[in-house]
């Protein structure tokens, strides 16, 4: 969880901005130590239940397998039969181009784009559609970070974590 500098400088001074933690902490030791433990407690219940699901979708998947495997293989005949079906309607279609053929079925236009995209981020670029780039953040960030450039302002945020193994 990202707490934001201003939030949390607001909730320290309070809305009148007089500090209201002049002598102690904003929570005391022990209250975190309090939040660790039912961290710790909702964890552990967590893990126990999950583990009995688990174990009961195991003992289910077992005794329902010969199932399972009939509504896999009736799935796999199923779509074998509906790309069929497409294949016999996109005939129909380029032999008629009637878009309804015959009734449950039809064909979509769909625009494809086919391009270079080198070519079109140059496009891009030339005439000021620098906004239609996509840019990868997280190379960006890494580049940025080595290259010290001064357009890019990095700041240190603190954010919380909680260790697995409470």
């Amino acid at each position: 969880m990202e707490i934001d500098k201003k939030e949390l400088d607001n909730y320290i001074t309070g809305h009148n901005g007089e500090d209201q933690f002049k002598d102690d902490p904003p929570m005391l030791v022990s209250e975190l130590e309090e939040q660790i433990q039912a961290v710790r407690e909702a964890r552990n219940r967590f893990s126990a239940e999950k583990s009995s699901l688990d174990a009961a979708r195991v003992v289910w998947a077992e005794a329902n397998r010969s199932q399972i495997e009939l509504v896999d293989s009736i799935k796999v005949a199923l779509q074998a039969e509906e790309n069929k079906l497409r294949e016999m309607t996109l005939a129909t279609y380029f032999w008629s181009k009637n878009k309804k053929p015959a009734p449950g079925v039809g064909i979509r236009l769909v625009k494809v784009f086919n391009y270079d995209i080198d070519t079109a981020k140059s496009w891009a670029v030339e005439h000021n559609f620098t906004n239609l780039l996509d840019l990868n953040a997280a190379k960006f960030k890494k580049a940025a970070e080595g290259l010290s450039l001064d357009f890019v302002d990095v700041e240190e945020k603190p954010t919380a974590t909680i260790a697995e193994d409470l």
